[in-house]
Order: C-alpha cells, then sequence, then structure tokens
C-alpha cells in the first residue's frame, strides 16, 4: 500500500533517496517498499542498528555519530560521513548529501515521533528543504507531501482514505480541495492557525488546490 501512495503522492521524476532516521523504526514492510524504488539509501547516526537487519546496507551513514560512537571503517557496501557540525541535525546533514548527489527526492523514515522537539524539527523539513529537494515523510501510517501553488496534483486515492491539508511556512490562501468529503472551498489557512480536521476520499481522484502558500 505505502509504494502505491508514494507513486500516485509523489511519481518518480530523478534520482531518489531513501533516509531512514533514528526515531521510532518502521515496520521491516515498510522500509522494504520504499527501498525498492532507490538510488541511494542513508542512515543517520545510530538509526537501523543493527544494520545487519535492515533489508538492505545503508549505502551511507551519516551524523555527528554521538549515538553509534567512533566512526566505524568503511565497507564494501556502506561509507561512514562523520560530520559533527552542531547547526545542524543528522536528518539536514543526510538531507544535503542527498542534494549534493544530485537527488531530486528524499523519502525520509523514522522522522516523526519520539522525542517532541525531534518530530517538531523534521516535520518541517518538506517546507525548509523545498528549494533543493521533494521531501516526503513515511510512516507505516502516513505518508507527507508539500503542495503548493504551481503544483498541479491530481491523487488516485482509495476511497475513504483519510486526508487533511495542515498549512506550512506562512500559509495558504484561496485553498480548495475536490474529492474529499467537507472540502474547503477558497479558504484561507493560517500558518500559525487551525487547519481543516481529517477528511476521507468521497470521489476519487482528488486534487488539493490553492492560490498561494503551500
Amino acid at each position: 500500500m505505502i509504494a502505491h501512495i508514494l507513486d500516485t503522492l509523489v511519481p518518480r521524476r530523478g534520482r531518489r533517496a531513501v533516509v531512514l532516521c533514528d526515531g521510532p523504526r518502521p515496520r521491516p514492510e515498510t522500509l522494504a517498499a520504499c527501498l525498492g524504488d532507490r538510488d541511494l539509501f542513508i542512515v543517520t547516526d545510530g538509526a537501523g542498528r543493527p544494520f545487519e537487519d535492515l533489508p538492505r546496507p545503508p549505502d551511507v551513514v551519516i551524523g555527528d555519530f554521538d549515538t553509534l560512537g567512533n566512526t566505524p571503517p568503511d565497507t564494501a557496501t556502506t561509507r561512514y560521513i562523520h560530520d559533527v557540525g552542531q547547526n545542524t541535525t543528522d536528518s539536514e546533514k543526510a538531507l544535503n548529501l542527498v542534494a549534493h548527489e544530485s537527488c531530486t527526492d528524499a523519502v525520509v523514515l523514522g522522522a516523526v515521533g519520539g522525542l517532541f522537539d525531534h518530530s517538531l524539527s523534521n516535520a518541517a523539513l518538506p517546507e525548509r528543504f523545498s528549494w533543493l529537494l521533494r521531501v516526503t515523510l513515511v510512516s507505516d501510517d502516513d505518508v507527507t507531501v508539500r503542495v503548493t501553488a504551481d503544483d498541479d496534483q491530481v491523487w488516485s486515492l482509495p476511497q475513504h482514505s483519510v486526508v487533511s491539508l495542515t498549512p506550512t511556512g506562512t500559509g495558504a490562501r484561496g485553498v480548495t480541495f475536490p474529492g474529499v468529503r467537507w472540502p474547503p472551498e477558497d479558504e484561507d489557512l493560517a500558518g500559525a492557525g487551525p487547519s481543516p480536521t481529517p477528511t476521507h476520499v468521497a470521489d476519487s481522484p482528488v486534487r488539493p488546490r490553492m492560490q498561494s502558500g503551500s
């Protein structure tokens, strides 16, 4: 199901990286589904240990290694990058590397849940990195994507799928969402204000639209 949702919401458009962060670990089948369409697999610091239990070994392990400890030697399959910078999180270090490796998409797992400050920071990654990458957050239960006024999104989602819109940055103006139950109609959503409650797919495909914002 996750693979289908990803194909629907974020169809592949170039090199794709999968990043596993050190939050709640996704189920093996969720991670395996995401790794099936990847060009690069990155693990942050101690996430995913023991690496032998992952569906495939990571191509790169990156971070300040406050969890992993000393930098292990590179292996035939995995490169270790010790980045001691304290002005960026390990998730940000990974996404900067993704951009450096000429990937246009990053699917990020293990980013939300656990420590609240980590979740809050990681939830902002699709917006903060939008000038470099298309960042998609994936868990066992949901997929989070960034949508803007410039997008022409058409999502063929299963009937009764739960969907919701959350304003990011400075918010979004003129929001409509044809195809869902109780759709917003030309609504303005403030970046720090309330967002519509979750709704359901009533008539697939659904088409999120806005005049400005994200």
